[in-house]
């Protein structure tokens, strides 16, 4: 992605809804180009309730025949719970910013070809190691179940370990919701269906009435666009892979193709 394709974004105002600390990351992408970046967050990290079996799962991983990560925190919690000196099983990751976590502490890490969502990731392993496996997922606690659905219903064995919880926020900034409400911001960026939900929760029932058309709303990925054309949302920009840059490109080339000649 170069620099020229993210022009349009300068002077426009992105409401940034990822957890820390990613949310800071995108909101520099952001400023970088000369766009305004406002940062809330509708899910906050938190540990697990009972983090012994994160440690005893990570302990023993060495016994599995793969680690599977889908995010950057359960990377960031699989590396914290990992015993020093342990050789852990090979370890495959949904992306390459999952995969950057570990490969900057030293471990190996396999990734699709293609850069996709769990689903690829689940196709992935049954393609290249077959049924006859054992993987552990470290997940967040309330994670969804696509790539646990698609390798067992293949009869490949999963063993589920909550590696950390994305509560929901419970209130939203006053300038923010302010800023919404009188159709001052350009975009809302949402990185996950959960997180839609969660902001959507913040904004409450009358959305409605007051929601400015001008908004655009951009989604990480197509499952997330669909998600919110169900709570109304027309026109979904969507990021044509899953990755903070793209997400941008896409809403930068709605600017663009909309200025005049």
């Amino acid at each position: 992605m170069s620099r020229e394709e993210l022009t349009s974004l300068a002077g426009r105002h992105l409401l940034i809804t990822r957890p820390e600390p990613e949310a800071l990351a995108t909101a520099r992408m952001v400023e970088a180009v000369g766009g305004v970046a406002h940062v809330a967050p509708a899910l906050l990290l938190a540990p697990p309730l009972d983090p012994a079996p994160l440690r005893e799962a990570v302990g023993r991983c060495d016994r599995f025949d793969g680690v599977i990560l889908t995010s950057a925190n359960g990377a960031r919690a699989f590396l914290r719970a990992l015993p020093p000196g342990l050789s852990p099983a090979p370890i495959f990751a949904v992306g390459p910013k999952s995969a950057a976590v570990l490969t900057g502490a030293g471990l190996p890490v396999a990734t699709p070809e293609q850069a996709g969502d769990a689903e690829v990731l689940a196709r992935y392993l049954l393609e290249r190691f077959g049924r006859d496996r054992h993987y552990l997922f470290l997940r967040a606690g309330e994670g969804r179940e696509t790539l646990v659905g698609i390798l067992t219903a293949e009869g490949v064995s999963v063993t589920l370990v909550e590696a950390y919880r994305m509560v929901a926020a419970t209130t939203l900034d006053t300038g923010i919701r302010a800023r919404l409400e009188r159709g001052e911001m350009d975009a809302v960026t949402f990185f996950s269906a959960r997180s839609a939900e969660a902001f959507l929760a913040l904004l409450g029932p009358d959305r409605h009435r007051w929601w400015s058309p001008s908004i655009r709303v951009a989604a990480l990925s197509p499952a997330i666009a669909r998600g919110l054309m169900l709570h109304g949302f027309e026109g979904v920009v969507t990021a044509p892979v899953p990755a903070a840059e793209s997400l941008l490109a896409a809403l930068a080339a709605t600017w663009r193709q909309a200025l005049p000649g």
